[in-house]
């Protein structure tokens, strides 16, 4: 266990700078962009609040723009923005490793109040995500997995053979392209079926629990079965190959000589010899599923992150895109923490030379 501990310790710290290293890199290319966006808003914000000063009886056309100017001269001074470059990045930097990215900018009442903590929406939109995603990976790790393991027991059959088709159709297919096809079939094949993403309430009752999780389960099928569809035949003919190679070892043999049941052989023996690139393939999969979500979810008008992405773009909230690429870096990088601790903890070879 001692070794175990400074395995943890040791990936942890190297996460650590890693993640501060990454956070210096995006505030570098974000902070000119951040301020500019912050002054375009702030002369908004001055110039409706202090409209009454100019016209008949005040300012001058030329007076007011000067007065503007130095209004934002002032501001800039306060918040730091006529420092060097590399103070200003360190500063952003230090905000942002404290989750302060800011609010919303210009108003956009299309598609975000002026003034929100970008943190927050990011967090709101990150539950649909979480449900539609965190599903799909259960489902088709579950389905994979066994999937995978009956084609390694059966190799050369047609549902083998049909499972590396599918897998080679669905790894050249991009997900919104499969997305809009599904979109379409909805459309013309299945009129009634919902097509409408995400819901904006939440059961009051115990009463409205059957009939909010039966309305979540028609939204959530579309872009749950797309997802599914593409990733369960990569992750079946994965697990195959990677589990065909353990079947054909020695200790696979011996076992069968001593009479074992081929279900105990390749679920006692084969699999748990395996799991460690099993793990690999699946904890990878899992995070990349999350940047996924960016071409799936505004195909289907699902209401998560890939949907906020698109609707930040849109209305140029620089803040929002900062938050965005901040938390998927880190959930991408808790990932592969988890990835290498799993790894060092499922790896025989790895514990007898720690002594685990």
């Amino acid at each position: 266990m001692l070794f175990f501990r400074k395995v943890v310790l040791r990936r942890v710290a190297h996460f650590l700078w890693v993640y501060v290293v990454l956070i210096y890199i995006f505030s570098a290319l974000f902070s000119a962009q951040i301020q500019l966006r912050e002054l375009q808003t702030l002369e908004y914000d001055l110039r409706g609040s202090t409209s009454d000063r100019r016209g008949p009886g005040g300012m001058t056309l030329e007076q007011y723009d000067e007065f503007i100017r130095g209004k934002l001269a002032a501001i800039s001074r306060e918040r730091g923005y006529d420092k060097p470059f590399l103070l200003r990045v360190h500063a952003l930097s230090l905000r942002v490793l404290r989750f302060d990215f800011g609010t919303t900018l210009l108003a956009n009442p299309i598609y975000f109040p002026s003034g929100k903590n970008a943190m927050s929406i990011v967090a709101e939109y990150a539950i649909p995500t979480v449900i539609l995603f965190g599903s799909a990976f259960l489902i088709q790790m579950l389905l994979g997995v066994l999937l995978g393991l009956y084609n390694a027991s059966r190799p050369g059959r047609w549902l083998d053979k049909g499972t590396t088709l599918l897998a080679t159709v669905s790894s050249a297919t991009p997900p919104a392209v499969a997305a809009m096809f599904v979109v379409l079939f909805l459309l013309f094949i299945l009129p009634t079926a919902a097509r409408s993403a995400w819901m904006f309430w939440l059961p009051g009752q115990w009463s409205e629990l059957g009939p909010w999780a039966s309305a979540l389960f028609s939204h959530v099928a579309a872009p749950l079965a797309t997802v599914v569809f593409l990733s369960v035949w990569q992750t079946a003919h994965m697990v195959r190959s990677i589990t065909v190679q353990t079947l054909h070892e020695d200790f696979i043999s011996a076992a069968r000589a001593r009479g074992l049941p081929e279900r105990k052989v390749l679920y006692g023996h084969g699999l748990r010899t395996a799991a460690p690139p099993i793990a690999t393939m699946l904890t990878v999969g899992m995070t990349s599923a999350l940047w996924g979500s960016f071409l799936v979810e505004p195909i289907f008008q699902w209401r998560g992150l890939g949907m906020l992405f698109m609707r930040a773009i849109l209305a140029n909230e620089i803040n929002l895109l900062m938050a965005l690429l901040v938390v998927c870096t880190l959930a991408t990088q808790l990932g592969l923490v988890t990835l290498d601790l799993i790894y060092s903890w499922l790896d025989p070879r790895i514990r007898t030379a720690g002594g685990l």
